[in-house]
């Protein structure tokens, strides 16, 4: 069975060109993919009687979807999404552990969002690390033992990492999983990119093509896209 990823941290569908909320630019680009299975970053959620954009992004798209709440960011309920063609079975959010020392005023509490499938075997994980190494530490805790639980088999990973590929965390990462795109595929900032930040892993039994950045601009990152087989 092949199966069409993409990771895409989203800014709260705020559009890097026109600083405007456009839920509609985002749907566009998935559609334009054809993505199966997504994962999004920077996900709000309902509030003052507006749709949580990750259902308003399903709905357009007529998939399923679940969102994990990592914190309220002034009063709306804020985090990542998993959106669907196919049918998400037992979804969970795995609240990462906040580090014992915060190492800065734009630290977040984050999580992982954790799914397999109605239809077939699959364990997609979604998650946003923090800027700070305390909180990237922990998130990467966090991540191996997840990982463990699932025996590291039939596993996509993905999300907005905020590490760099030479960095120490992502070479771990890489002891367990296969990281589908090399290290020269800028991923932020969206406009003239800079440096990758953005992934989607895979088990070492899965089989994977066409791995590459999506160069259009929407939010501030540009969406990171891979076809697999399992």
């Amino acid at each position: 069975m092949k199966l069409k990823i993409l990771t895409f941290n989203i800014q709260h569908c705020k559009n890097y060109i026109s600083k405007e909320i456009d839920v509609n630019s985002v749907v566009s680009l998935i559609k334009e993919t054809n993505a199966d299975i997504i994962g999004l970053n920077e996900v709000y959620g309902a509030y003052d009687n507006k749709i949580a954009q990750y259902e308003e992004i399903a709905n357009k798209l007529n998939y399923y979807y679940y969102f994990g709440k990592a914190i309220d960011y002034k009063n709306i309920p804020y985090g990542n999404a998993l959106i669907s063609r196919f049918a998400l079975k037992n979804p969970t959010t795995i609240m990462i552990p906040d580090p014992e020392i915060r190492d800065n005023s734009w630290y977040e509490t984050r999580c992982i969002i954790k799914s397999s499938f109605s239809d077939f075997t699959l364990n997609v994980l979604v998650t946003h690390f923090g800027l700070f190494p305390s909180e990237q530490l922990s998130a990467f805790s966090t991540t191996l033992q997840v990982l463990n639980d699932l025996n590291f088999k039939n596993i996509v990973f993905m999300g907005d990492l905020n590490l760099e590929p030479k960095d120490k965390i992502i070479q771990d990462l890489e002891k367990y999983l296969i990281n589908t795109l090399g290290p020269n595929n800028y991923t932020y900032p969206s406009i003239n990119p800079m440096k990758k930040i953005d992934y989607i892993f895979v088990s070492k039994e899965i089989k994977f093509t066409n791995s590459k950045i999506i160069n259009k601009v929407v939010s501030d990152h540009l969406a990171h896209y891979v076809e697999i087989e399992i």
